[in-house]
């Protein structure tokens, strides 16, 4: 019960960082094509 708890508490924390990364990944990937 705890662990489903904690799962439900972190699942936005882990979704937002990963779109944070994913966007920052792509931005970096769009900026190092246009300057190449």
């Amino acid at each position: 019960m705890l662990l489903s708890r904690f799962d439900v508490d972190i699942l936005p924390v882990v979704l937002f960082i990963v779109n944070t990364a994913s966007y920052i990944l792509l931005y970096y990937l769009r900026l190092f094509l246009v300057n190449n």
